[in-house]
């Protein structure tokens, strides 16, 4: 659905096209060939191995049924969108702080001082009965490849919230900011953590793995929304409790108000005059893109981000 959708709104909101993801491939729905067994998430083309470790690659395509979609060796999951994911373990042999890291080469090097919101969706394999929420992404001005099967020795620049852990049932948001130092030309994602810092979610079993699938990976800037008069007669913020959405006008014409997620795809909207609150409890943490067109016909744009 994403993908029909999305030339759509292009069309109607051309602002959103300036939101670019800087990740290719994000969504892993592009392979070159097929895969044909586990470990070559380098059919995901660009992404590869970061270390020793040996990230794996699911797609319908293939005919091998451990890295089939939507069962295959970690059960059954169908992907966030799409098609395709990818899989790592962000714990293995417990007490050895053996990892998986994949990487991506990014479609322009991050430019110094600016901001960046990076977003992922991360689901636990059903045969896990230990959950972790320490994952995140590091970036890199080099391409990293350490001759290791262990623990990256430099931290995470984006780290999953704790107490945000990974389930079986659903796929978990793992999202925020990141401010570049200039020229940051890759991303690395995996558990940045060492065993003894690594928080776990136990249930029965006696499993001390924790592997999971990941899907549309994406990185914007979080400023840089230029079609459209600059924002001085509206603002929009969410309240400080996060759970509704504030907008309001500095005039009294109406305004015709709608909200998008970084897909492009419509959340909700509303027509006012001077001001309106809409709820958004239900909605995820994340960054999302607003447009407000008066009856003057003159269109207002811009970002905002839901902690």
């Amino acid at each position: 659905m994403k993908k029909l959708l999305y030339p759509i709104f292009i069309c109607l909101f051309p602002f959103v096209a300036l939101a670019q993801n800087l990740v290719p491939n994000g969504d892993f729905e592009t392979y070159s060939p097929c895969p044909s067994y586990p470990d070559q998430i380098y059919h995901a083309i660009p992404w590869h191995t970061a270390s020793f470790g040996t990230p794996d690659y699911y797609h319908p395509c293939t005919t091998n049924p451990l890295i089939s979609v939507p069962v295959n060796l970690g059960g059954y999951q169908q992907p966030h969108s799409g098609l395709a994911y990818a899989g790592i373990y962000l714990r293995q042999n417990y007490g050895y702080d053996v990892r998986e890291y994949m990487e991506v080469e990014l479609t322009s090097p991050l430019v110094a001082g600016s901001c960046y919101f990076f977003e992922m969706y991360v689901n636990l394999i059903d045969s896990c009965n230990i959950s972790t929420s320490s994952v995140g992404v590091h970036f890199s001005n080099t391409l990293v490849n350490p001759a290791t099967l262990f623990t990256m020795p430099f931290p995470a620049h984006i780290s999953n919230t704790p107490g945000n852990f990974l389930d079986t049932a659903s796929w978990k948001q793992v999202s925020g900011t990141y401010t570049a130092q200039g020229g940051e030309s890759f991303l690395i994602i995996g558990n940045y953590n060492t065993d003894l810092y690594t928080d776990t979610l136990y249930s029965p079993g006696v499993k001390t793995y924790i592997y999971a699938f990941f899907d549309d990976v994406s990185l914007t800037p979080c400023t840089g929304i230029a079609d459209g008069p600059p924002a001085q007669n509206i603002s929009v913020q969410f309240s400080p409790d996060q759970a509704s959405l504030l907008v309001n006008t500095n005039t009294s014409q109406p305004f015709d108000f709608t909200l998008l997620d970084i897909s492009s795809r419509k959340i909700m909207s509303s027509h006012f005059s001077d001001q309106t609150r809409l709820s958004t409890a239900h909605l995820p943490p994340g960054l999302y893109i607003w447009e407000a067109v008066g009856a003057d016909k003159k269109r207002y744009a811009g970002k905002v981000i839901k902690r």
